[in-house]
């Protein structure tokens, strides 16, 4: 079994909820892979939430391809600017429902271009699948879960990566709508107390940590809030 974390890094005190430490994508996935899917659960589902720009799309496809994992990322199912909330209620029913009963996920792919549904996708049983997107971690959808990723970083250094997606032109007009969607979901409903990993992605300088490479691994906090059920991976 792998330990979580190798390396203590030290970055002075009262900048978070604990100690920061490194972990490998592929060590994490050895973890997941090791412990068997929770409950009556036919898939493990590992969800990677965060505020837009926060890095998880990256930390989600990391750890998918380490993990052999199939990945959704609910953009692909989301009905418009305005739908992050029905997102995931289309996340329950077309995907997670049927995909943790051992039976075939089949969803509509949405087309961001034309604004409307196109074709309906289908994903058969699988033994993991990593899920990223915005309010992944809502409490509503808890019981499908096998593990919980938040991915974190500061606001402004999120506002600078969200201006250097290349889709960015597309986006902005709908930014502030967006980030009050976001802002609705997560009132009374703060994931980091839910989570089993807190991901700090909102230090440039921790690439220059020795050991430390970001193409491979990632900085989490050891002792923070939520991160009681993640001593069950060491």
């Amino acid at each position: 079994m792998t330990a979580l974390g190798s390396e203590t890094l030290a970055l002075g005190a009262g900048r978070g909820p604990g100690r920061r430490r490194v972990m490998s994508y592929r060590a994490l996935a050895e973890t997941i892979a090791a412990r068997p899917p929770e409950g009556r659960l036919a898939t493990r589902v590992i969800a990677v939430d965060g505020y837009s720009g926060a890095g998880k799309s990256f930390f989600a496809r990391r750890l998918a391809a380490d993990l052999g994992a199939e990945f959704i990322n609910t953009d692909d199912l989301m009905p418009g600017w305005s739908g992050l909330a029905g997102s995931l209620a289309l996340l329950a029913e077309w995907v997670l429902e049927p995909i943790t009963a051992g039976d075939t996920a089949r969803w509509h792919r949405y087309d961001w271009e034309q604004l409307r549904y196109r074709e309906w996708v289908e994903l058969g049983p699988c033994h993991a699948l990593v899920v990223d997107g915005c309010a992944v971690g809502h409490r509503s959808l808890a019981p499908y879960l096998s593990l919980l990723v938040w991915v974190s970083a500061p606001a402004t250094l999120r506002a600078k990566r969200l201006a250097q997606r290349f889709d960015w032109e597309m986006y902005e007009p709908h930014a502030a709508m967006w980030a009050a969607q976001e802002s609705s979901l997560r009132s009374g409903d703060d994931v980091t107390t839910l989570a089993d990993l807190i991901v700090d992605n909102g230090l440039p300088e921790l690439a220059g940590v020795a050991r430390f490479d970001p193409e491979k691994e990632f900085v989490y906090w050891e002792n923070g809030r939520g991160q009681a059920r993640v001593r069950t991976l060491i």
